[in-house]
């Protein structure tokens, strides 16, 4: 109930902020309100990670959702999420992926795994995300019988004691970090049968 109220607060900000920036007519008064607007869309993150993080770890989200769908909607966001000293680029198959999550867990997903590779860039770089249906086998999966996303970041990487740890509850490397979002990402993953895994 908190949570809910909590996101409808964040809604009234957003909403009124994204009228103010129609309505702005100095650059400066834009970029001001753009930054309004992303911090309210990070408390709407930090909000939907709590939550999946107090539910059972035995419950799946219901429903499926095609993967590659949500990526391309979502374009948009992960571009400015990202910000503007950051290029996104997408690389998609064209066929429908339909995995075993639901449209807000894929997003959750997505915009958690962007907001990290932008973490790890603050200089600015490049962003590659990609959804594919592997020609070859991984683990247990079979060659075309799975979907698999990749965010590739040009950040400068990291070392053997941060990737043993990165998908720990509470682990972070940020001074203002939660540690959190890719906690969050591998329980959903894991929810839909699926791995998740990190190279540097």
């Amino acid at each position: 109930g908190i949570a809910h109220d909590f996101n409808n607060i964040l809604s009234a900000i957003m909403g009124f902020s994204e009228m103010a920036i129609w309505s702005a007519v100095e650059d400066r008064q834009k970029s001001h309100l753009e930054g309004v607007v992303h911090a309210a869309e990070r408390g709407a993150m930090l909000t939907r990670k709590l939550l999946d993080l107090s539910r059972s770890s035995a419950s799946r989200p219901q429903g499926s959702a095609d993967l590659l769908q949500v990526v391309q909607q979502n374009y948009r966001m992960t571009q400015r999420l990202a910000g503007p000293q950051i290029k996104v680029s997408l690389e998609l198959d064209s066929e429908p992926m339909w995995v075993g999550l639901d449209t807000t867990s894929l997003e959750q997903i997505l915009l958690n795994l962007i907001a990290n590779a932008r973490d790890a860039m603050p200089g600015g770089g490049k962003v590659a995300i990609a959804v594919r249906r592997p020609d070859e086998a991984a683990g247990a999966f079979e060659p075309r019988q799975y979907v698999r996303l990749t965010v590739r970041d040009s950040g400068a990487g990291m070392d053997s004691d941060t990737i043993a740890r990165l998908f720990e509850p509470f682990f972070t490397t940020k001074a203002l970090g939660t540690g959190l979002g890719l906690a969050t990402c591998r329980m959903l993953v894991e929810q839909a049968a699926g791995a998740i895994r990190v190279d540097s």
